[in-house]
C-alpha cells in the first residue's frame, strides 16, 4: 500500500533484530493503518453529496419518496393494504377492471345473483323438505319468479359435485323451490350452494328427456310421433276439418255440420253399391237377386227425398204380399203384420160354430183349423174364450 513504511523484520539499519525490535516494528505498522483507514472512511462515507456513498444513499431515498407520492403514479393506492405470502390478500376488493369501476360492479352482481345478467340468484339451501323441495336462504319475493329456470346445486363440501335440474314452481313468500324432478346425482343437504340461471326455453314434462322429431322436423303433430298411435285416442275436444276423410268413427257423434240432402243421397248411393243385393232374416245374403233398382236414388231436394220414401212405403202396402199364419193361438204381443194377417184370415177364410163341441173354429185357406175359441151361453150372457191352437 502506498505510503506504508517498508520494514525489514530481520535487519533494521543493517543490524539484526531481536523479538522486541520486531514487536515495535509491528506496532508502528498498526498505528499507520489505523490512521489511513480513518482517513478513507471520512473521505468516502461522510463527505459531501455526490462525492461519497452516504450522500448518494440519501439522494436515492429522496428520489424514491418522490416517485411514491407523484400525482397519478402513486404506487401506494394501487397496492392492496396488505400482502399475504408475497401475494395480494384475498379479502382485498377488486374495485376496477381496466380502470372501469362500473364494469367491476356489474361483474360482481352477475355472479353474486343480485340482479344482473342470467345469474338470477346465488345462495344456499336453508331448509330441505325432500330432494325436490327446499327453501332458499335468499331469493325473490315474487311467486313463480324462477319457474322454468335452470337450477344448479353444488355440494358445500365437494365443489366437483353438481346437480342440474329445472324449477317447476317457486313460492316467493317462503322462498320455496319445487323442482320438476330429482336430478338424482348426489344427496342434497342444507347449506349446499344454489345457483339459479335464467332460462325460459321449452322444457319436457319429465326432466332430461328428448323429443322425437321426424326427418322433416315435425314433432308431436306428426301422428307417427304420437305415443301409442295405434291405441284408442280420446278426440272429444277435437274438430275435424271438413276436407278430411275419416275412415271410421265409433261411439256417439255430437253434431255434424255441412251436410245437405244431395250429399246424403250421394253417400246412400255409395252405401247401396257396397251392400249385398238384399237382406234376408236381418242378415246380408249375397245369394239373393239384385236389389230393386232405384231404392234410393239421388234427389235434388228434401221434397224429392220424402217423395221417394213415400213411394217405397206405398210399395210395401200395395205391392208386397205375406203368407197365412201357421197353426197356433195368436200371441199377446203380435207384430203389425201378424195383426193384419189374423184379421184377414178371420174375414176371408172358413169359420165354423160347432154347437156340439162348443168351439168357434178359424180355418186357413186349406181348411185346417189353425186356432179356435170356446163358447158359453149362461144366464143370458154369450161369451167367447181366448183363442187356443186348433183343431
Amino acid at each position: 500500500m502506498a505510503g506504508v513504511p517498508e520494514v525489514d523484520v530481520t535487519h533494521v539499519g543493517g543490524t539484526a533484530q531481536t523479538a522486541g525490535d520486531l514487536k515495535a516494528s509491528l506496532n508502528t505498522i498498526d498505528d499507520f493503518l489505523d490512521t489511513e483507514i480513518a482517513g478513507i472512511t471520512a473521505a468516502v462515507i461522510t463527505n459531501a453529496a455526490g462525492a461519497d456513498i452516504a450522500a448518494d444513499i440519501i439522494a436515492m431515498k429522496a428520489d424514491t419518496a418522490a416517485i411514491l407520492v407523484d400525482t397519478g403514479t402513486t404506487l401506494d393506492g394501487r397496492i392492496p393494504a396488505a400482502l399475504v405470502g408475497g401475494k395480494m390478500d384475498s379479502v382485498a376488493d377488486m374495485t376496477a377492471i381496466s380502470g372501469d369501476t362500473t364494469a367491476a360492479d356489474n361483474l360482481e352482481k352477475e355472479y353474486d345473483g343480485t340482479g344482473y345478467g342470467h345469474i338470477l340468484q346465488r345462495t344456499t339451501i336453508a331448509t330441505l323438505a325432500s330432494q325436490t323441495s327446499f327453501t332458499l336462504t335468499a331469493g325473490s319475493a315474487d311467486n313463480d319468479a324462477y319457474n322454468g329456470c335452470i337450477i344448479v346445486i353444488e355440494d358445500v363440501s365437494t365443489a366437483a359435485q353438481k346437480a342440474v335440474g329445472v324449477v317447476g314452481d317457486y313460492t316467493g313468500a317462503t322462498k320455496t323451490v319445487t323442482m320438476l324432478n330429482d336430478p338424482a346425482v348426489f344427496t342434497m343437504a342444507t347449506t349446499d350452494i344454489v345457483t339459479i340461471i335464467a332460462d325460459r326455453a321449452l322444457k319436457a314434462t319429465v326432466d332430461n328427456r328428448t323429443l322425437d322429431v321426424s326427418a322433416t322436423g315435425e314433432g308431436g303433430v306428426d301422428w307417427a310421433n304420437v305415443g301409442s298411435p295405434t291405441t284408442a285416442q280420446n278426440l272429444s275436444a277435437t274438430n275435424i276439418d271438413v276436407d278430411q276423410v275419416v275412415a271410421s268413427v265409433s261411439g256417439a257423434v255430437g253434431s255434424v255440420t255441412g251436410l245437405t240432402a244431395a250429399t246424403v243421397h250421394s253417400d246412400l248411393d255409395d252405401i247401396q253399391a257396397r251392400l249385398p243385393a238384399v237382406l234376408v232374416g236381418g242378415r246380408m245374403d249375397s245369394s239373393v237377386g239384385a236389389m230393386a233398382a232405384n231404392v234410393m236414388t239421388a234427389a235434388a231436394s228434401n221434397a224429392d227425398f220424402l217423395a221417394e220414401i213415400n213411394a217405397e212405403v206405398a210399395d210395401v202396402l200395395k205391392t208386397d204380399t205375406t203368407t197365412e199364419p201357421s197353426q197356433g193361438a195368436p200371441t199377446a204381443t203380435p207384430t203389425m203384420q201378424e195383426i193384419l194377417t189374423y184379421l184377414y184370415v178371420a174375414v176371408r177364410n172358413r169359420l165354423d160354430v160347432d154347437s156340439v163341441s162348443g168351439f168357434k173354429e178359424f180355418h186357413n185357406d186349406a181348411g185346417t183349423v189353425i186356432f179356435k175359441k170356446a163358447m158359453t151361453d149362461a144366464g143370458g150372457i154369450y161369451s167367447e174364450a181366448e183363442a187356443v191352437i186348433g183343431p
